[in-house]
């Protein structure tokens, strides 16, 4: 068998590109990577809705599955509700070390939304904007409620989840409110670091060029053991 791979899991609505960056990051720093694609994801808003928040899971815990067949130690790294996901499989395997990225328990952080969508209009950013409008033509009203089901079964397994674990969420992040860190942090217990970084955005790997090497980095450092530089 090989000796350690790094799954990472994208956010709702998402698909690999979301997390592209960070899997390039940690490819040519020389460890293995590989990215789930989520079912349902990376479509159209039906695509979405004819899958449900069971699948999601379990689309991302068949491909962890077969991992553990190769690889002798499997880590989890989950963006947004990929991080709900890579809690729930954390207490399906014997899996190595979690890393949570800007993970909702909490939702919008108004003073950050406002604060972003006057910065993108001000600044030209149609970026950002496109952004938000294509995401949320995705999102059905089943969708939703699918969304918050997989909120409240991650909250009822977090205490299960004993593996070493680092949170990282951006101040800023104006999808996920900042406090949902420091909830997961308090759940998790001793096994997790928590680390804030002051201003950022939610996604985080895509457009953030002034936070998310510091991001990749503090990743790769907590997955090679070196946690010296990091927040507890």
């Amino acid at each position: 068998m090989q000796d350690e791979i790094n799954v990472i899991i994208h956010g709702f609505t998402g698909n690999k590109e979301d997390v592209e960056y960070l899997r390039e990051y940690l490819d040519t720093r020389g460890l293995a990577t590989h990215c789930v694609a989520l079912a349902g994801h990376g479509g159209t808003k039906q695509e979405l809705s004819k899958s449900s928040h069971k699948d999601w899971i379990s689309s991302a815990q068949a491909e962890v599955a077969e991992l553990t067949k190769t690889y002798t130690k499997v880590n989890l790294i989950g963006f947004s509700m990929g991080g709900l996901i890579g809690i729930n499989l954390c207490t399906k395997f014997d899996t190595g070390k979690v890393v949570l990225v800007n993970t909702p328990i909490y939702f919008l952080n108004v003073q950050a939304t406002a604060r972003r969508i006057i910065s993108d209009i001000l600044s030209g950013g149609r970026e950002n904007i496109d952004f938000y409008r294509k995401n949320a033509a995705k999102v059905s009203p089943k969708s939703s409620i699918d969304f918050i089901k997989i909120v409240l079964q991650s909250i009822k397994v977090l205490e299960r989840a004993d593996h070493k674990c680092i949170i990282l969420q951006c101040i800023n992040d104006e999808i996920i409110h900042y406090k949902s860190a420091n909830y997961l942090k308090n759940k998790l217990g001793e096994n997790a670091l928590l680390r804030y970084y002051e201003g950022g955005q939610h996604k985080i790997f895509m457009v953030e060029e002034s936070l998310r090497d510091d991001m990749c980095e503090d990743i790769y450092l907590f997955l090679t053991g070196d946690t010296q530089k990091q927040s507890s």
